[in-house]
């Protein structure tokens, strides 16, 4: 009975507070909107197995990814009376997922973590569950993905070289990258710019230990111009007036890094080189810190991320929380593709402008296709 009581409540919390409507009526945003279908409540599971994994020492407490699943739950139950039974199994205390229901229900299983020992706990679970019945949710490619079953695999690899394919579009012919030390990727996006036929000037990792002013001098150059003019003022044993002159090999910046850092790397470079290039920023999903209504350090780069995490204005059914995070997205978005899979007979031509991206269906597996943005004059500005 408490543990009934703790999911309301949680639902209560996590959901709208006012009756949900399934129109999407804010005009101004349709970077996310829900479906505009009636599903078929006859065809929608009875009972729902969600399957999940808690980090050390947090147990008792509902991962993100879970409150964002709940919350559609209770969309749902409020818009179409549709109320199955959701049963949550934390492997991290029923490590052969022994509870599930699997005779009739519908299973998905959140596989978000990266430690091969959990990795083994959900393999259990894939041994017991029919793969027509399960829907395979992860942040990684894994061996454990399911041939049969459906999946959803919101990896930053793929929003990464979603972004690198945008700034191929757009004529880009050779790069600098910046990373930091955590993401450490600029090798591998190099390799894949090289595919593309994109020079890499240069890569670099920013510290902490050497400022972003100087990084950029280092990399465009610029002390080349003051030895130059040391050389020449020893030869001609006379003061030398110079004018320091940044590098002209260069027609785009990507940074892969965090929010943070990106906000103070872009005005640093375009301080350093005296004249605005396309900037390509890839977050690195380290922390849910939010995009701001107006990014004015960001103006004229190319994001991509999810739409979620962007301030932008969310229809009225999709809870507006303060701290917005991935997990939430990756689990409100997941419950919704639930609904399409089951409630819906034809899938064809469908699409779901989720949290995470624009989800659609291809012979009936889910695909995801990344958001990429720019920044215009403040707003968001698709450029996919």
């Amino acid at each position: 009975m408490k543990k009934i009581t703790l999911v309301f409540i949680l639902l209560a919390l996590y959901s709208c507070s006012s009756n949900p409507k399934l129109i999407n009526e804010n005009k101004e945003n349709f970077y996310i909107e829900k479906p505009r279908i009636d599903y078929k409540l006859n065809s929608l599971p009875k009972d729902i197995n969600v399957i999940y994994f808690s980090e050390e020492g947090e147990e008792l407490i509902l991962p993100d990814h879970i409150k964002g699943l709940l919350s559609n739950h209770y969309f749902y139950v409020n818009q179409i009376n549709y109320f199955p039974r959701v049963k949550l199994i934390n492997l991290s205390k029923d490590k052969s997922c022994r509870d599930a229901n699997t005779k009739n229900s519908f299973t998905i299983i959140f596989n978000l973590m990266h430690s091969p020992e959990n990795n083994t706990q959900f393999n259990n679970c894939l041994k017991r569950i029919s793969d027509s019945r399960l829907f395979y949710v992860s942040s990684h490619k894994s061996k454990l993905t399911p041939n049969s079953g459906n999946q959803l695999i919101v990896d930053r690899n793929k929003d990464k070289y979603s972004l690198l394919n945008t700034l191929k579009k757009n004529n880009n012919s050779s790069v600098i990258i910046v990373d930091n030390l955590t993401v450490n990727d600029k090798e591998e996006i190099a390799k894949y710019l090289d595919k593309l036929e994109i020079r890499t000037t240069h890569k670099a990792s920013f510290t902490q230990k050497e400022s972003s002013q100087q990084l950029f001098n280092n990399i465009l150059l610029l002390n080349q111009s003051a030895k130059r003019k040391r050389k020449l003022s020893r030869v001609i044993s006379e003061e030398v007036a110079y004018q320091k002159r940044p590098r002209n090999d260069v027609t785009a910046l990507i940074l892969s890094a965090s929010l943070e850092e990106a906000r103070n790397l872009k005005p640093a470079f375009e301080y350093t080189y005296g004249n605005s290039l396309p900037v390509y920023f890839i977050n690195s999903w380290q922390t849910n810190l939010n995009y701001s209504k107006i990014e004015k350090d960001l103006e004229g780069a190319f994001i991509v991320d999810m739409p979620y995490m962007l301030d932008l204005i969310l229809p009225k059914e999709i809870p507006n929380i303060d701290n917005r995070t991935r997990g939430f997205a990756i689990g409100y978005d997941s419950y919704e593709i639930l609904m399409l899979l089951n409630g819906v007979n034809n899938l064809k031509g469908i699409e779901y402008k989720g949290l995470t991206g624009s989800i659609f269906f291809e012979q009936g597996k889910v695909n995801r296709i990344p958001s990429v943005f720019q920044i215009k004059n403040g707003k968001y500005k698709s450029a996919n």
